[in-house]
């Protein structure tokens, strides 16, 4: 056999190394040569350590390459048997932990963060082992909780270069340490061993004839009934046997050890329905799309829920197994901010306050289900509250205006008497006032025919017309198009006061005329009905004086 032996530089400092090229080694072995340093020396004293402990624990490691930055992969067993689970570490020594000891005992080790960064994501995890070669002890972290850690109390560590990272003085390198190890290796890598797979199990149980025995029993048969959770103590657990991939994720189950939780059973898939409620009244209620899922489901019966839909409602429906009906319940989670759906959550509240029949409709299938509602089961909407909603919607529905309502919105009397003022203006194009007052800017020839008709004994009108008048409701802009206004009453200043005001008006000014006593009335040549003409000057009566506001300035 023959070898051939060349210099090697191999990138440490002050270290020449031989590459020895054989048959016999299959490639290249690197002999050290040169200082053996006491940090090396303490380095590899603590990897031993950690090599013998996981070795004493039943877990074989491989060394991995300098340049994964990563130090082992350590393969976790049971019993001598692959579970599939491995984990990646990352090795630390010194020979005193007490210099990155805190105050409360955790210990803080500073860390590269592109390493972080890269570990984050990393299958199969990334753990830190921090080994102390004096004590001959170690502490371990998993990344997860490192990045967890910082991203709570140091919100930049991102942009620099090294960070400590804080290693709880309870996590000890010993039996239970591994342990946890364990768990937390088979919880990160869970999700993707468990795609496809299901879950079964065998269990016996044995119940003793006591208390405890009787309610643990009892707890066992709502499960069975209702699909509620279960939680029994490992003692009344007789025998129990997983699928075997899920055995060998998790490891043997030991009743000595804990408790035996047994979830609902939930499922994620989509229920579509469609809820109606129809009162003895004829008024009706519809929420066109409600995404079911199961929450649980026993023998006896199921339950199923909108959870986490983005409406304002949560509905919660039981449903007997045996029979073709099912109890609701519903509640507000969010306050909607739109008009339509504030409209449409009063016309649901007010149809379940009168009760009547409940239908549900699976859309999947278009199975009906229906039950009666009894009346009360929630309290209906103030009466001046659904007038409101309604003429809010029909402004909308008119105008094509958006009123975006905030939560704990309210409205203030002018609000609510400009919403039933609009209202009145969109279904019959008119709207007005009795015993109004209105007060006018005018020339002194529009002042002189309003006097001359008052001494006649003559009732006053003044119209007005505006093309494009503007309403301001709840932060928005409505246009209603063109309005025509007719003031009618009687002369509200003393006569004298008029005379002595138009003989000291100078000719490019105008003087106040106040009419007092009459109506003022508002029509909108947009929002008339068909069937309906504007009024006009033929329609002032004979002895009226019709006045046409031009230059002049509009009442108030």
């Amino acid at each position: 056999m023959t070898a051939r032996v060349e210099p090697y530089d191999v990138g440490w400092p002050g270290v020449i190394a031989k590459r020895v090229t054989s048959p016999a080694f299959g490639g290249y072995v690197t002999q050290r040569r040169g200082p053996y340093s006491k940090e090396q020396q303490q380095e590899d004293m603590g990897r031993a350590d950690t090599r013998g402990l996981f070795t004493r624990y039943g877990w074989t490691i491989n060394d991995l390459s300098r340049d994964l930055g990563q130090d082992v992969e350590v393969c976790i067993l049971d019993n001598g048997h692959p579970t599939g689970l491995t984990f990646h570490v990352q090795h630390k020594s010194t020979d005193d932990s007490g210099c990155y000891a805190l105050q409360n005992g955790d210990l803080s080790y500073p860390i590269k963060v592109d390493h972080l960064l890269r570990w984050c994501d990393s299958v199969p995890p990334v753990y830190i082992v921090l080994w102390d070669t004096d004590q001959r002890a170690g502490w371990w972290l998993s990344i997860q909780d490192a990045i967890l850690d910082l991203d709570a109390s140091t919100s930049d560590w991102r942009s620099r270069k090294t960070v400590n990272v804080r290693i709880p003085h309870t996590n000890r390198l010993d039996d239970d340490g591994l342990s946890r190890i364990r768990a937390k290796v088979a919880a990160y890598l869970f999700p993707s061993i468990s795609q496809g797979k299901t879950v079964e199990f065998k269990v016996e149980f044995t119940f003793p004839d006591t208390a405890e025995g009787l309610a643990a029993r009892a707890s066992l048969q709502r499960h069975i009934d209702f699909g509620d959770q279960v939680q029994l103590p490992g003692q009344y657990i007789k025998a129990l046997q997983l699928s075997q991939w899920f055995e060998r994720v998790w490891g043997k189950f030991d009743p000595g050890r804990g408790d035996l939780v047994i979830g609902p059973r939930a499922s994620k898939r989509s229920i579509p329905a469609r809820l109606d409620v129809l009162t003895p009244s004829g008024h009706a209620a519809t929420v066109p799309f409600i995404d079911l899922r199961v929450l649980k489901k026993g023998q006896k019966q199921a339950t199923l829920a909108n959870t986490g839909q983005s409406i304002p409602l949560e509905f919660e429906f039981v449903a007997p197994q045996s029979g073709p009906t099912f109890d609701m319940s519903v509640r507000v989670v969010k306050i909607p901010t739109e008009v339509g759906q504030l409209r449409e959550l009063m016309l649901l509240r007010n149809a379940l306050a009168e009760g009547g029949r409940l239908r549900l409709t699976l859309l999947n299938d278009n199975k009906v289900i229906e039950t009666q509602l009894p009346p009360g089961m929630v309290d209906a909407a103030p009466h001046e509250v659904e007038t409101v909603m309604e003429e809010l919607w029909l402004i909308e529905q008119k105008t094509g205006a958006r009123f975006i309502l905030g939560p704990g919105f309210s409205l203030s009397d002018w609000d609510v008497a400009t919403v039933h003022m609009l209202a009145r203006v969109l279904k019959c194009g008119i709207c007005g006032s009795r015993n109004a007052t209105a007060v006018f800017r005018v020339r002194r020839e529009t002042a002189d025919t309003i006097l001359a008709a008052h001494l006649r004994g003559e009732s006053l009108v003044i119209v007005e017309r505006n093309p494009e008048p503007k309403i301001h409701l709840l932060g928005t802009t409505i246009s209603l198009g063109p309005v025509t206004y007719t003031y009618t009453g009687r002369l509200g200043v003393p006569q004298q006061d008029l005379e002595k005001q138009l003989l000291a008006l100078r000719p490019d000014e105008l003087v106040e005329v106040r009419l007092i006593g009459g109506t003022v009335t508002e029509e909108f040549a947009k929002w008339q009905p068909v069937h309906t003409a504007p009024t006009g000057r033929d329609e002032v009566p004979p002895e009226g004086l019709l006045l046409f506001g031009d230059a002049d300035t509009p009442g108030e």
